[in-house]
């Protein structure tokens, strides 16, 4: 019966153990190597937006993205300080703004309807960092110093004059450093 009671607790301390080792390490090592093949595949710079195109059923930059959202994506690395990211957003249409921190964990969100204006002007800066705005800005407070930006803007028409002019304001996007 002893050794019983001492399997059990083995296999629930082993349980537990790989539990908190797959929660805390997988996600910053998925990271690390989505990190390492964007940067390669795509010559991507770290503060750099990219502009990606509307997805198609031959687009492999994420599983199975959705047709109707055109992407604009950062490794952003506050290290050097605060970042500015601006940009003309469409006001007919739903757009979104993501963060995320290496581990995945998404720390910020905000949609069209909860700016005031369809002219992104967002500050992005590690919490804790003392800032002094001199113009009216969103301030999104990173509790970590690199992570990943993703902005999503619905295309509500697949026309080659809509979809160009969405492709317009998505490459007005930018960021930039304070």
């Amino acid at each position: 019966m002893k050794n019983l009671y001492k399997y059990i607790l083995i296999f629930l301390v082993s349980g537990f153990l790989a539990y908190q080792l797959t929660i805390t390490f997988l996600p910053n090592i998925i990271y690390k190597i989505f990190y390492s093949k964007v940067m390669e595949r795509d010559r991507q710079e770290v503060n750099k937006v990219n502009h990606i195109a509307l997805p198609t059923d031959d687009s492999k930059f994420v599983v199975m993205p959705n047709p109707d959202f055109l992407y604009a994506t950062a490794f952003y690395d506050l290290s050097e300080g605060p970042l500015r990211l601006t940009g003309n957003m469409p006001d007919s249409t739903y757009w979104s703004i993501a963060f995320y921190q290496p581990n995945t964990v998404n720390w910020f969100v905000k949609n069209d309807i909860e700016f005031e204006t369809s002219t992104l002007d967002l500050i992005l800066k590690e919490k804790g960092t003392e800032l002094t705005v001199t113009r009216s800005s969103d301030i999104a407070e990173s509790p970590v110093k690199k992570g990943l930006m993703l902005i999503r803007i619905l295309v509500t028409d697949n026309s080659p004059e809509v979809v160009e002019r969405y492709q317009n304001w998505q490459k007005t996007i930018q960021f930039q450093k304070l």
